[in-house]
């Protein structure tokens, strides 16, 4: 192996529709979000050492492990890793330090990687992170585009006909993602029909969203994302800062709003125009959101070339 010096990039993620639903056999619609993500800067060294603030012994396990996978013994080698991208805030923090993890592995390894190779690796990855995660997160941050996820499997690419305007907002609030999921699948056990009733709900809402998106229909879209926070909200995933956010976006002219990932704090997402973001923005630091972003999903061509 010869000497390397270079960096990647991994995006984050925000589910527009179908979280929670999706980790038990539902679909989600989920776009990459450019503008926050993570960087890990490689360079020679005498001997493997890591510089991150994340947690130095689970990447230094993480990276150990899809050396392992890939038949490579970890080299020699100095990783910096940086990300921009809050944890626990529903925007794919550690599908973004895994998908950057692979890509380095698989350089270091002088291959020229497929995005399908980085995403089977970076799955293996959220593993030894959550267990048994869904994969949308990895999928949408290693092909960096949006898509209809419904399992491994079953993945679909969106033409997106339009771009998006997104604008990010942080409660604040720190909840357990596994605590919260485990709460979902406690009252989906309890209440099956009446869980499958709101399965059935979210994912006809993942199927519209996708023709909307396709054919341009942002009001539409708008208030299709206010239809799947109103689920999110029966689901009991939900928040009083999560929902405050809302509120605040829709009057000050959002076109939608809705939590986006686990709940119980995190982040929610509104679809703005150029119009309307600078007020919804305002509205939502107002409303108490401690931290916001701005971030545009491009349209592609069905040959995935941006416009």
């Amino acid at each position: 192996m010869s000497d390397q010096r270079f960096s990647v990039f991994a995006p984050g993620k925000t589910i527009l529709f179908g979280e929670h639903f999706v980790v038990r056999g539902g679909q989600a619609l989920a776009v990459p979000v450019s503008e926050l993500g993570t960087t890990g800067k490689v360079s020679p060294a005498a001997e493997l050492s890591f510089c991150c603030a994340a947690d130095v012994a689970f990447v230094k396990r993480a990276f150990f492990t899809v050396c392992e996978a890939i038949g490579m013994a970890p080299p020699a080698i100095e990783l910096d890793l940086e990300t921009t991208l809050p944890i626990g805030a529903g925007l794919g923090s550690s599908a973004s330090l895994a998908v950057a993890l692979a890509e380095i592995a698989l350089r270091l390894a002088e291959r020229r990687p497929s995005e399908e190779e980085i995403n089977q690796l970076a799955y293996r990855l959220e593993q030894l992170a959550h267990g048994a995660p869904s994969g949308v997160d990895n999928t949408v941050i290693a092909y960096r585009q949006p898509i209809v996820f419904k399992s491994r499997k079953e993945i679909r690419s969106l033409n997106l006909s339009a771009p998006l305007q997104l604008l990010i907002a942080d409660t604040g609030v720190q909840a357990s993602t596994a605590a919260v999921v485990a709460g979902v699948a406690q009252r989906a056990t309890a209440n099956s029909a009446w869980f499958a009733d709101l399965l059935g709900q979210a994912d006809a809402l993942v199927d519209q969203a996708a023709l909307a998106l396709e054919n341009a229909e942002l009001e539409r879209l708008g208030r299709l994302l206010n239809a799947n926070h109103r689920l999110l909200v029966e689901l009991g995933v939900s928040s009083s800062e999560l929902d405050r956010l809302v509120e605040a976006a829709l009057a000050a002219g959002a076109k939608g709003a809705k939590m986006t990932g686990a709940g119980a704090g995190g982040c929610m997402i509104a679809l703005v125009d150029s119009e309307a973001g600078r007020s919804v923005g305002a509205a939502l630091k107002a409303a108490g959101a401690v931290r916001l972003w701005s971030t545009q999903v491009d349209a592609v061509d069905p040959r995935g070339a941006q416009r």
